[in-house]
């Protein structure tokens, strides 16, 4: 296996919808260090992708440990440094493409809730099927190209 798509959820610092896909390019953690991400694989497929989901492409993700550490003030920070999203697992992945330039890794978040917005995850107002959508387009769009070696 030389080939790896990882899909994640992230949310939104920057003015992204729930269901949009941010394709990271560097993952940033709140004390500023930074792992770049350069080789997304998922950067050779956005143009198609966009005619299926909204795409930001090549965009700074915030990485905390915990959802205990996305506090207002890192927030705010990382907005004014152009971070568009933020998630909980994505460093490790930028960490392992560092170590692995071998594999072509694909790395899609879709956005999961509003970080700074007024829509976030809880049973008032869950949006999973928006997720739901994006994720299933995702994955009939790239299995066929994983498959096939495309």
């Amino acid at each position: 296996m030389r080939r790896v798509v990882y899909l994640g959820s992230a949310g939104a610092i920057a003015d992204y919808a729930i269901g949009d896909v941010v394709i990271p390019s560097e993952f940033v953690d709140r004390h500023d260090r930074s792992v770049p991400f350069q080789n997304n694989l998922a950067r050779a497929y956005q143009s198609e992708i966009s005619d299926l989901v909204p795409v930001h492409g090549d965009i700074k993700q915030g990485w905390v440990q915990s959802l205990f550490d996305e506090t207002k003030a890192v927030l705010l920070d990382w907005r004014t440094k152009s971070v568009g999203s933020v998630d909980i697992e994505g460093i490790y992945l930028g960490r392992f493409a560092a170590r692995h330039r071998d594999l072509q890794i694909a790395a899609l978040f879709v956005i999961s809730d509003q970080t700074l917005g007024d829509i976030t995850i809880e049973d008032t107002n869950a949006h999973r099927g928006i997720i739901d959508e994006s994720v299933d387009k995702l994955v009939s769009f790239l299995l066929p190209r994983l498959l096939g070696a495309n």
